[in-house]
């Protein structure tokens, strides 16, 4: 498989995968039985090298623990975002070589990953409308980062102008002013910081949802019916992700 086939987000000049290609090749291809669009896995024996343990939030969570349950227990493992594409369910079973592909993350060990993340606890913005979820993404996120919350858009630009937060978990359906909105009011504002990374917050997982909250280019969106693990999951693997491209 071509170096230039295959790279890291923020990697575009292939550095950091050139360590670890030879692996790839080597690695096997898990496919599990669902509509071509769902991606594939990539395993690896525990012997070849440390990949962060990354899911993507897109996935239900039938599918999340049809991962855990067919591919943790071999190692670490690197999941792939990227479609696979041209190939169908058939071809990719029975296809010899991995096609080009996204990662979603540097690859970095998970305890250097968690131990980073801990030595300072980082500010986050919960934005939704729902206090009840206001209130559980507290309870489920707070014992490792601070948690300041507000219960409209509104209120989350008025948060923003005087405070500086890691991150804001947006909510995509809100009244009065949605997440699109507000996303589109921090990209395009005076904001000291445009680039302020938000991950969307949404309950609903159809694909014509999916699809126009990925063509907003957040910085990752979570479904609210994932478990609290998974959710903590899915904001520990973004800063690990942050951490590991600022230390290149």
């Amino acid at each position: 498989m071509p170096v230039k086939d295959i790279y890291v987000i923020g990697d575009e000049k292939r550095m950091v995968v050139r360590s670890f290609i030879n692996d790839l090749r080597n690695a096997s291809i898990t496919v599990h039985s669902l509509p071509a669009e769902y991606d594939s896995v990539i395993s690896l024996p525990k012997e070849s090298i440390h990949i962060a343990v990354c899911f993507d939030d897109t996935m239900p969570a039938d599918v999340m623990e049809f991962l855990r349950e067919s591919v943790m227990d071999k190692g670490w493992y690197l999941y792939l975002i990227g479609k696979i594409g041209g190939l169908s369910m058939n071809e990719k079973k029975h296809s010899s070589e991995i096609p080009g592909v996204r990662f979603p993350y540097w690859p970095v060990p998970a305890k250097t990953m968690i131990a980073e993340i801990e030595k300072t606890r980082k500010e986050i913005l919960v934005v939704d409308d729902d206090p009840m979820m206001l209130r559980s993404l507290y309870s489920w996120l707070n014992d490792s980062f601070n948690i300041h919350a507000a219960n409209s858009g509104l209120a989350a630009l008025e948060f923003l102008r005087q405070n500086d937060v890691d991150l804001v978990l947006l909510d995509y359906e809100m009244p009065l002013m949605n997440g699109k909105e507000v996303l589109q009011e921090i990209r395009t504002s005076t904001y000291e910081n445009r680039e302020l990374p938000v991950m969307f917050l949404t309950a609903k997982n159809d694909k014509e949802t999916i699809q126009s909250i990925v063509g907003l280019h957040p910085n990752g969106y979570i479904l609210k019916s994932n478990s609290a693990a998974e959710i903590k999951r899915s904001v520990t693997t973004f800063f690990a992700s942050q951490i590991s491209i600022a230390s290149k």
